[in-house]
């Protein structure tokens, strides 16, 4: 950081910077290669570069010509070029970063292809277009982007994508994006952004340097400082644009040769179909009942505060609160015991509650080890500190209303339209699984997971409803379908069949590993066993039980050796799944997606090394059933737009393995059947849409559950639904 200003030795390692008259390669520390051999050859491979670039062998990348056309005939010189150029780049420079807000301005457009790379200010305010000129220049850019819709390459190109329908009116699809190969390649966070791919792949580490420092001395122009592009002037952020659409179009075909031949067929039958699928649903957005919104926050800050009263009641929080008021100064106000304070439950669990430290956990700085408050740790104290379960309760709300409610109504959710557009990840998680944020829509609180709470009776997702005036929600998810997928990646034939029978899986789980008769299973044997299938799909083991589920260890123990016994093929999945992750460093998915782990080749038994042990085992389950309701969504998004009911009926989340669209009440059936059918028959329509893609390992049948209701947390069963209509 002191000699480059950069920070993250894991993102820079290997790179070739030349600054100064110098050139830098960082490298790994000796000692970290010691505790981590899958670094080993990467290491290697960074020494070799610095010795290389000691000897003066560098290798050459491709000299690209940059024009900046300043006038509407050298605009549609370039137009002419781009139009003989089967793939061009796309790059986009905006005033802000968010595509929904009024304040939002198309700054510059850049283009590359066949060796040249173009940038031209749009609605920059040093742009010298005359508006007639600039009519010009804006049909000509539309133009060049109608004649490559679909062959468009980008770096996160979906949001260039996203602005170039809020500003022009007109929604691509995209060919290529550098920042998805380069997660495929490798999908550990932090090593994906262009200027390091620019600085490793190029030796292009300061195409950035002249707007970097000019922002550094004019706040108004970094927008790390509230600033905006606008602010930059057109000779420093022009050549700047173009350099970024040359980058990509050098780097594709270098990022995608270390691509394996099935992660290519994964990247280009689904990977990029992924993007120009989730572009759309981030612009069609989820509306907010204001109404619900309002009614929820009032009752909720109620009870909360009806809680807090019952919480300073306790008679342990009592003393605790005396004993602190006697340390503040006379004239000071009232020292008040806050449940949601880490310190406060640290002294208040372990010091005047007396309980046992079991975890410890890293701060809010990361500086330093403190008992841990986490409601997974709280909860084995509960017997002892009965005041804890008002305590969760009270935090639940608190959290409901802080990340959900009291956002749902202000512009911390709410884009200038009125609507909440997420942002998807598609590289958001090593395993390839689809996350969001800003907000996070995927991790709303869910009745089933806070029972005997008020989310219950007035559940979050209640916040979300149909924009149309006729509409409902609709809702699929696929039933058990992590399991399912390990049911076929593990070929586990007892489970297989439970699923082709159409039993509960739980319950048929429960009678395989017990002998009991599937009808005379009872709830709590369910119970056990249901928490035994996903604490196996998670690798886990008997001391999980016991620690997250509160069930006796010798109890735990019992389940999970009946378990094994009646279920070989999941003991020899996990093995082989260790053993090969090992040996490789990486495990890798049926359809070739890799994840690689850190500590896994360690000899010791450290931490690290059991956490790498329980992800490796369920990566590639979690990825592939991902990947599987992508591909459903695809289709369904496909067969929506050729049967004309794009009008009526749009996607507006996706949450692992379930898919939610915003329907008019008179096309929820056939709707509902589109979906119910590609769903479970992903196979048979994979065929005609992702040809490549081989599903062959999927063995176990598919069952996909509708719902359907006037808002997100309020929906009934399909089948019930549709009785009523009719």
């Amino acid at each position: 950081q002191g000699i480059l200003g950069e920070n993250g030795i894991k993102d820079w390692t290997g790179s070739i910077i030349k600054k100064d008259n110098r050139i830098y390669v960082p490298v790994y520390h000796p000692a970290y290669i010691l505790r981590n051999r899958n670094a080993m050859d990467e290491w290697l491979d960074s020494l070799l570069k610095a010795y290389d670039a000691l000897n003066g062998v560098e290798e050459e990348s491709e000299e690209l010509e940059l024009v900046l056309p300043r006038t509407v005939k050298d605009v549609l010189r370039m137009q002419q070029h781009l139009h003989d150029c089967e793939i061009i780049t796309y790059d986009v420079e905006t005033s802000t970063l968010d595509a929904y807000s009024n304040d939002d301005v198309l700054l510059a457009v850049s283009f590359a292809a066949d060796g040249v790379m173009y940038s031209i200010p749009m609605r920059h305010p040093q742009a010298w277009w005359s508006t007639t000129d600039y009519q010009k220049v804006e049909n000509a850019v539309i133009e060049i982007l109608d004649d490559h819709d679909g062959k468009l390459m980008g770096h996160n190109i979906k949001f260039d994508l996203q602005h170039t329908y809020t500003q022009l009116g007109k929604l691509y699809k995209a060919c290529d994006d550098t920042m998805l190969i380069s997660s495929l390649i490798d999908p550990a966070p932090g090593k994906h952004g262009l200027k390091r791919l620019s600085a490793t792949y190029l030796g292009w580490y300061d195409h950035e340097n002249e707007m970097d420092e000019y922002a550094r001395q004019h706040s108004e122009a970094d927008v790390h400082r509230g600033g905006t592009y606008a602010n930059m002037p057109l000779e420093i952020l022009l050549p700047y644009s173009a350099k970024d659409s040359g980058a990509v179009l050098l780097l594709r075909d270098m990022l995608y040769e270390q691509l394996t031949d099935k992660q290519k067929i994964l990247y280009d039958e689904l990977i990029m179909k992924i993007s120009n699928f989730l572009t759309r649903v981030e612009l069609n957005g989820m509306t907010v009942d204001r109404y619900i919104a309002e009614r929820y926050k009032y009752i909720y800050e109620m009870r909360a505060e009806e809680i807090y009263e019952e919480i300073l009641q306790d008679k342990i929080v009592k003393r605790m609160c005396r004993d602190k008021q006697k340390l503040i100064t006379k004239g000071k106000k009232k020292w008040k015991f806050n449940p949601r304070s880490s310190m406060h439950m640290i002294e208040f669990v372990y010091v005047y509650g007396k309980m046992p430290i079991t975890v410890m956990t890293k701060n809010k700085d990361k500086k330093k080890c403190v008992p841990s408050t986490k409601a997974d740790v709280l909860v084995n104290y509960e017997d002892r500190l009965p005041i804890l379960k008002k305590i969760h309760y009270y935090k639940v709300l608190r959290d409901a209303l802080s990340k959900y409610l009291n956002s749902a109504l202000t512009n911390k959710w709410l884009s200038d339209d009125g609507l909440v557009h997420t942002n998807f990840k598609i590289n958001g998680a090593e395993t390839g699984r689809i996350s969001s944020e800003h907000p996070n829509i995927q991790n709303i609180p869910t009745e089933e997971k806070m029972p005997g709470t008020l989310l219950e009776h007035l559940p979050i997702k209640n916040l979300f409803t149909t924009r149309r005036k006729h509409g409902v929600l609709l809702s699929f998810d696929e039933s058990a379908m992590e399991l399912r997928t390990f049911a076929s990646v593990a070929n586990c034939v007892p489970m297989l069949e439970a699923f082709i029978s159409g039993k509960d899986i739980h319950t048929a789980v429960a009678s395989k590993a017990t002998g009991i008769p599937y009808e005379e299973i009872d709830k709590d044997t369910r119970y056990y066993y249901k928490r035994v299938n996903w604490t196996i799909l998670y690798a886990g083991s008997a001391s999980t039980l016991h620690s997250r589920y509160k069930i006796p260890m010798f109890k735990a123990e019992k389940l999970f050796e009946d378990y094994l016994r009646e279920f070989p093929q999941v003991r020899e999945y996990i093995s082989n799944t260790i053993k090969s992750t090992r040996k490789t460093g990486y495990s890798e998915s049926a359809l070739g997606r890799r994840r690689y782990y850190t500590y896994i080749r360690s000899s010791d038994d450290s931490p690290q090394v059991a956490a790498d042990e329980r992800a490796c085992v369920n990566a590639p389950i979690q990825s592939v059933a991902s990947d599987v309701l992508l591909a459903s969504a695809i289709i369904i998004q496909e067969e929506i737009d050729k049967r004309g009911w794009s009008d009526m009926v749009n996607f507006i989340n996706t949450v692992h393995d379930s898919i939610v669209l915003d329907c008019e009440r008179e096309l929820v059936e056939q709707v509902a059947s589109l979906c119910k059918n590609v769903m479970e028959n992903i196979i048979e329509w994979a065929s005609s849409y992702m040809p490549h893609i081989d599903f062959s390992w999927l063995i176990c049948p598919l069952v996909a559950d509708g719902e359907v209701g006037t808002h997100y947390g309020n929906k009934i069963k399909l089948d019930k639904w549709l009785e009523g209509e009719n």
